[in-house]
Formats: C-alpha cells, structure tokens, sequence
C-alpha cells in the first residue's frame, strides 16, 4: 500500500499541467469499451466545452452514440479542477478485473490529488492496480462577457467571443423550458441577415454571428400546431423584442419598440 502512495505522490505533480488557452468548461464522457458484461474496461472522452448548454447538446449525442455501452458524463464548470485516472479493479464473484476511469474534483488540482490518496489509504483493496493519471484539467472561470435573459418560457444566453481572425462574434444560445410550446425564434444582424430558427420543447439552439448587433424577436405557438408561423409576419402579444449589442467585447442589451413586419 506505501508503494501505491508513494507512487502516486510521485506521478501527480508531474502531471499538472495548466492549459493556456482553454475554454471555461469541461465535457467528460465514460462508457464500456468492450462487450465483457460487468467486466468490461471503461473508456474516456472529454472535450472543452463553454457552458452548460453546450454539455447538454454533447451529453445527449453521447448518450445516444454509446446507448448500449453504459454511457456516462460529467460536467465540471469553470470553478472547477479535475483528475481523471485508471486503474484495476477485480470485480469480485466473477472472476476477472475491469479497467475503471475514476475522476476526482476540487478547487484545486491538489484537492483531488488528496482525495485520491485518502481513498487509496482507506479503501485499498479496490486498487488491483496503482491508479495512472490520465489528465488534469484545471477551468479558466467565467472570463467572457455575457447576457442571460428568461423569455417568458425560453431562456437566452448571449457571449461575446474573438474569432481567429480577432474580430467580435456574438454567441446566441437558447434553451425550451416549455413543454408544450414551440419557440420561434427570428434573429437579426446589423447587416440584414435573418435567421429563423424552431426550438421544441425542452431543445437547445446555439450559432455565432459576425455582428455588433443581434435583433431578437420571439414567438410561441402549439407544438402540435398544424403549420408554424413563418418569420413573425404576423404578432401576437406573445412577441418579445430585444437588441442584443456587443460593444468592444462587452455585451449588452437595450429594449426596442414595436417593429413591423420586413418586407
């Protein structure tokens, strides 16, 4: 058991590693990478990610994607630091070990380093093997501009990112809380370019757009609706309005009035 420690002490501080360039958050996918039944090996993906929207879009195609491999994810958010390490497990009555993904998280990378060591120190008959760190991931925390809003039933969030050009996008995403309304959603640049887009219930739409300034108007309709509504040509009372500006990398809104259909 001391050797295990003691190699453990050894293996992590040369495995911290601080990304330069990461975005805030984390996506971690596990899922069996055989057909050995209860003792398969696990395997790992994991992927930055900006924010929990984006978690829940990768989590669901995962999910679908290793439904029959005993799929598994994490968020870890941008406060967050990870370690995420394998070893052998014998799988008792069955006569056979397993490769297992463990994951630890913490403030700080040396939280989880003292997780995994105490639970090296009490449970270590779990430890066929030494655990081998796979990564370390530590979050930048919440360092871009954003606006959030809730429209009365759907909610948006709006970010201001570089494009590797270096110019200005805005980042619109939207999330359905509804769950039995459809949201329309017609987006608009300073330059005239119209995108309408159908949220269902309980869906997610993200896209980015070289604009300084995003019109926003929304509507809700039945989803059973025979035929949608088609680029707000006629308002309801359910219609909401706003301007979306991204000012030097700072984002920011401002109410606008009653805007006539476009022709």
């Amino acid at each position: 058991m001391k050797n295990i420690v003691s190699f453990l002490a050894l293996l992590l501080p040369g495995c911290i590693a601080f990304a330069q360039d990461i975005k805030p958050c984390l996506f971690i996918g596990i899922y069996d990478g055989n057909k050995r039944g209860i003792c398969s090996d696990r395997e790992m993906v994991h992927e930055e990610i900006e924010d929990y929207f984006d978690y829940i879009i990768k989590s669901k195609a995962f999910n679908e994607q290793h439904k029959t491999q005993n799929p598994n994810t994490r968020f870890i958010g941008p406060e967050e630091c990870v370690m995420a390490y394998r070893y052998e497990k014998e799988i008792a009555g069955w006569k056979c070990s397993s490769g297992i993904i463990g994951i630890k998280t913490g403030k700080t990378l040396e939280d989880c380093n003292k997780q995994l060591t105490d639970q090296l120190v009490k449970y270590p008959k779990d430890f066929t093997t030494g655990p081998n760190t796979q990564f370390t991931w530590q979050g930048k925390g919440k360092n871009k501009s954003e606006y959030t809003k809730d429209f009365g039933g759907i909610s948006g969030k709006f970010i201001s990112v570089k494009s590797n050009s270096g110019k200005d996008l805005i980042v619109a995403k939207f999330r359905n809380k509804l769950k039995d309304k459809t949201a329309i959603v017609v987006l608009q640049t300073d330059a005239g370019m119209m995108t309408e887009e159908y949220v269902k219930p309980s869906e997610f739409f993200s896209k980015s757009f070289d604009t300084k300034k995003l019109e926003i108007q929304i509507i809700y309709q039945d989803f059973d609706s025979p035929s949608p509504v088609s680029k707000l040509k006629e308002f309801i009372k359910d219609t909401f309005k706003e301007l979306i500006i991204n000012d030097k990398g700072i984002i920011k809104s401002s109410k606008i009035g009653a805007i006539g259909a476009r022709g």
